[in-house]
């Protein structure tokens, strides 16, 4: 009976310090950045940073550039001109994770900073023109 209860003993602290990590390193949130160079096909670029993950961070990139293209690519006339003019000067997109805005800001003062949501990153481009139109019109939005 002692060894079956010692044996339990064993396997239940195993269990404990198995399940709180052990020794694995968590996963830290840090600065990322990348530079998306060429956008429109026409060599307009931006910055984009974010405070995440690595695993977060995984695909940011493609998702704001299939986004800004896409939104690019589906206007045509002044809304084609208002993201030339845009990324034409120093733009960089802020990704975070935030419960203060649902897509987007566009804070008043800093008109080539584009904040966008983490969460929102998979439903961007239905909101990148006007993210677009009020970094152009310099209008403080959120969205």
């Amino acid at each position: 009976m002692k060894n079956k209860l010692l044996l339990f003993i064993i396997l239940l602290i195993g269990f404990i310090v198995n399940s709180c990590g052990g020794d694995e390193e968590q996963e830290l949130e840090k600065n990322q950045s990348v530079k998306l160079e060429n956008l429109f096909n026409e060599g307009y670029s931006v910055t984009v940073t974010g405070y995440l993950k690595d695993s977060e961070w995984v695909g940011v990139a493609v998702k704001i550039e299939s986004a800004l293209n896409g939104g690019f690519n589906t206007t045509t006339g002044p809304n084609q001109g208002r993201f030339r003019n845009v990324f034409g000067d120093n733009v960089i997109i802020i990704v975070e994770k935030t419960t203060a805005y649902a897509k987007y800001k566009v804070a008043d003062g800093a008109f080539r900073t584009l904040y966008i949501n983490f969460s929102a990153l998979d439903g961007l481009q239905a909101d990148i023109v006007s993210a677009i139109t009020a970094m152009n019109n310099q209008i403080p939005t959120i969205e």
